[in-house]
C-alpha cells in the first residue's frame, strides 16, 4: 500500500509541477482543463497516510535520503514565497499559487512514503 501511495504522490508532484510551470506561460488549467481538480483530491489520498506515518514512526526522518530532505525544504520555502505573489487578480497567478502548495504537499508525501534508503555494501 505504501508503494502505491508513493507512486500517487510522485505522479501528483509531477502533474502539479507541470501545472505550475504552465502558469508562467499564461495557461490557466482550472479553466482550460477542469479535470486538474483531481489533484486536490489526490493530496488528501496521500497526505492522510503521510501524517499517520509522521506521527507514529519515530525514526522516520533518519531513513529519508538527505537530498530529499533538502529538496523538500526548498519546495516548502518556494511555496511559502508564493504568498507574496498572490496579490495580482490574474487567474493564472491564482492557479500558480495553488499549484505551488500542491507541489509542497505532494513532495513532502513523496519523501515520507519513499522506499527506505539501502546502505551500499563496501567491497574489501
Amino acid at each position: 500500500m505504501r508503494s502505491f501511495l508513493f507512486h500517487i504522490a510522485r505522479l501528483g508532484f509531477i502533474l502539479s509541477l507541470f501545472t505550475h510551470i504552465a502558469t508562467f506561460r499564461g495557461m490557466d488549467f482550472q479553466k482550460e482543463l477542469p479535470v486538474i481538480w483531481i489533484l486536490y483530491f489526490g493530496v488528501f489520498v496521500v497526505w492522510a497516510p503521510t501524517i499517520f506515518l509522521l506521527r507514529y514512526e519515530k525514526q522516520l526522518w533518519k531513513r529519508i535520503r538527505f537530498w530529499m530532505k533538502v529538496a523538500a525544504g526548498l519546495v516548502l520555502i518556494y511555496a511559502a514565497c508564493n504568498i507574496y505573489w498572490q496579490n495580482s487578480a490574474a487567474e493564472s497567478l491564482r492557479t500558480r499559487l495553488q499549484s505551488a502548495y500542491l507541489m509542497a504537499f505532494y513532495f513532502t508525501s513523496l519523501c515520507v512514503l519513499s522506499p527506505p534508503q539501502t546502505k551500499s555494501i563496501e567491497k574489501t
